[in-house]
């Protein structure tokens, strides 16, 4: 089988929902590899993910080697390291151009699909999981693979915001806004210093199971964003996408990690770390969210805000 050649990185979100295309794929790849169950593609997700069985194989676009290296990378660092599961790499390697992983799958259910029913008990208990999970996470040894350049990473990503949020559809007026409030903003490395992160921290992206009477976090995937940064660039996910502008769970995950003052200046910090996001998106997060407004501080504070209700 010929994988195709891609002319535009945007080829590569169709190719991902045809069907035949995915069958082909999983086929090949089953052959190729000796995999000893017909493969499944999941529907979501930004590269091509295929499951057999007991193992997941996870094919990246050409132009997303690097992901695939880091995905590689932190997998091998995470395993049995953390105190929930995490894949464990098989194997890697690359066919016509395209970089492929293969991983272990992880029990439990996605946290996303089980949120409707989880009681505000649950959900707090979660949060509290989450904030040690995290402080975990941040615990280990930064790979030096994955350093970047803090103050001139975020500086760029902060003189290029508006294109990036116009570029999603965000309402003009919070556009005019932007480069004021990043300017205003503490965008330094912070009292909790760098450390390695997974950036997409959302409810997609953990499993957990039944224990007795209680819902447990019991798994953590999908790496390939993480990098070295300062920890507060963490929480900009989990406002988001976790917490979702629950201000009581946001304050427990932080208060579990030991995050301490949780205050104003943290509040408009996170957000304006938010702003600068890899994949910051303001339009997309109202329309998750559920959230209309044309003010940046009345965002900060509906995602963000720590101060008790």
């Amino acid at each position: 089988m010929m994988l195709p050649a891609l002319p535009h990185p945007d080829a590569y979100g169709a190719l991902r929902r045809d069907p035949a295309w995915l069958a082909q794929v999983a086929a090949w790849f089953r052959l190729q590899l000796g995999l000893p169950d017909p493969g499944v593609p999941y529907p979501n997700g930004s590269s091509v993910v295929v499951r057999y069985g007991p193992v997941v194989l996870k094919l990246f676009c050409p132009t997303d080697r690097a992901h695939a290296r880091t995905e590689a990378l932190v997998l091998q660092q995470l395993f049995s390291a953390l105190p929930v599961e995490t894949p464990r790499l098989i194997d890697l390697g690359e066919v016509e151009g395209w970089p492929w992983v293969l991983m272990s799958t992880l029990p439990g259910d996605d946290l996303s699909q089980r949120w409707a029913e989880l009681t505000p008990s649950d959900r707090l208990s979660l949060a509290a999981e989450l904030g040690e999970l995290l402080a975990a996470l941040h615990a280990q040894r930064p790979p030096g693979e994955l350093a970047i350049a803090w103050p001139v990473w975020s500086a760029a990503q902060a003189s290029s915001a508006v294109d990036q949020h116009r570029r999603g559809g965000c309402p003009p007026p919070l556009l005019e806004q932007l480069p004021a409030f990043l300017e205003r903003a503490d965008l330094s490395v912070g009292p909790r210093g760098l450390a390695l992160l997974h950036t997409e921290v959302m409810r997609e992206h953990l499993k957990v199971h039944r224990h007795g009477d209680r819902w447990r976090l019991c798994g953590l995937f999908d790496l390939e964003p993480a990098m070295v940064a300062p920890v507060d660039y963490e929480f900009a996910s989990v406002g988001l996408f976790f917490s979702s502008g629950d201000r009581t769970l946001l304050r427990r995950v932080l208060s579990s990690w030991g995050v301490d003052p949780l205050d104003e200046a943290l509040t408009h910090r996170l957000f304006a770390l938010a702003l600068i996001h890899r994949y910051a998106n303001l339009a997309f997060w109202m329309r998750h969210t559920r959230t209309e407004g044309s003010d940046l501080e009345q965002l900060a504070q509906r995602w963000f805000g720590l101060e008790p209700t």
